[in-house]
């Protein structure tokens, strides 16, 4: 039986909440060692209880399974996985290989502590809330990201990609280019976004023409100067 009260005491629902104003907040007005930190250092003990919630038979093995999960999602190992991930998934996940970040495995204790005693959430749980209304935010928070709408940046590869992003610069485009190829960084379209953000001007641009459906032909129609002329502009 799942003890509900391992994802609704106030020291799990604290690190929900600094997990989630830190990443999408403190990391970037307040950019330091300790806001890089503090995201693994809550997310290390919310995420044992989260595990033991999950599946009870676990108990205090939770840790454990914990602490190697995070080794794995801190390594190289991992990359195959986000990338796979990432490539099916409408909400990219991304990390940093940052070995320093293992110190938090210190932490690891604490949870233990609470699973091996959850009697103490007794005194200090919130009961009038069902725990998928804790449950389904908390997953969010631990997948969600912090990147702008503008912009993807994938610390994997070192891509950055804008999307309808404008900026101002007080630099010609070509003294830009040339300051861009200075420091070795290609600058490229991304003809697919363009062509797929076209994709219903396109659609009214022409025609579908039913009977083709049946008769043969063509059976959308469009004309291909218009088109060609509305994507160079574009690209």
């Amino acid at each position: 039986m799942r003890n509900k009260n391992l994802i609704l005491n106030y020291v799990f629902l604290s690190c929900v909440i600094v997990l989630f104003v830190n990443d999408h907040f403190f990391k970037f007005q307040y950019t330091s060692w300790f806001t890089g930190k503090l995201s693994d250092a809550v997310g290390i003990i919310l995420l044992p209880m989260l595990m033991t919630f999950a599946f009870p038979k676990l108990k205090e093995n939770s840790v454990f399974a914990s602490g190697l999960f995070f080794v794995f999602w801190k390594s190289p190992f991992s990359e195959n996985f986000i990338k796979m991930y990432n490539a099916i998934s409408p909400i990219d996940i991304h990390r940093v290989i940052d070995y320093s970040d293992l110190m938090v495995l210190l932490l690891l204790p604490i949870p233990y502590f609470l699973i091996k005693n959850d009697h103490i959430f007794e005194n200090f749980v919130i009961r009038k809330i069902h725990a998928a209304v804790v449950l389904f935010p908390t997953v969010f928070v631990l997948m969600s990201t912090s990147q702008s709408n503008g912009y993807t940046y994938s610390p994997e590869t070192g891509k950055l990609a804008f999307r309808d992003f404008n900026f101002e610069m007080k630099k010609t485009e070509s003294d830009l280019l040339k300051k861009l190829d200075e420091q070795h960084i290609k600058v490229v379209k991304d003809t697919v976004q363009i062509l797929q953000s076209l994709r219903y001007e396109i659609s009214a641009m022409g025609k579908f023409d039913q009977d083709a459906i049946t008769k043969g032909g063509d059976i959308f129609k469009v004309d291909n100067a218009v088109l060609r002329k509305r994507i160079e502009e574009r690209i």
